[in-house]
């Protein structure tokens, strides 16, 4: 089955406003603090997504091909793949935890909650990554990555939040090492 760029799943199938922000004065903020000293390419970038929001398009690679996990790929989409949860025994608990926990704070949902007929195109495994203090669950989207264009561009963390916030100010981040 040919798997269709318009077949991805966004919160908006048309496009994503970038931070859900809009209009002349959040294009300058952006421009003016968040984006002083990102290179010029960067900054355009961002601010197209701002002002037309982000396509999908975007990010594929158009073609790809390569070998993942012993299975050759030569498409310009990923094709439906199941992977098997990476994740020890000893862990089951603690990751039906967190996956309810994220689903309670609306992190995550369901695929029910979605209200898409069918099953999903990709089903990536989890895993779990120990730490000293706590462990980390880990969505492995590899195989998408293999699809997608490489990109430096860099995001803001918690230090330019410090810089340009306010009191009262929230930011919330998917890296849960530099958020």
């Amino acid at each position: 089955m040919q798997v269709s760029v318009n077949d991805a799943v966004f919160r908006d199938n048309g496009f994503l406003k970038a931070g859900l922000l809009s209009g002349k004065d959040a294009q300058k903020f952006w421009e003016d603090e968040i984006l002083r000293g990102h290179k010029q390419k960067d900054r355009e970038k961002t601010l197209r997504w701002l002002r037309e929001g982000v396509r999908k398009e975007d990010f594929l690679r158009g073609n790809s091909k390569g070998k993942f996990k012993g299975q050759q790929y030569d498409s310009q989409y990923p094709d439906e793949q199941s992977f098997e949860n990476l994740v020890e025994y000893k862990h089951h608990t603690w990751v039906t935890e967190e996956i309810s926990r994220l689903v309670t704070y609306g992190a995550v949902r369901t695929w029910e909650s979605c209200g898409i007929q069918g099953f999903p195109k990709i089903i990536a495994p989890l895993q779990v990554e120990e730490e000293k203090t706590k462990n980390r669950l880990i969505y492995n989207a590899q195989y998408l990555n293999c699809f997608m264009c490489p990109s430096s561009y860099k995001m803001e963390g918690v230090g330019k939040m410090a810089e340009i916030g306010w009191q009262g100010m929230y930011m919330f981040s998917i890296d849960h090492k530099n958020g």
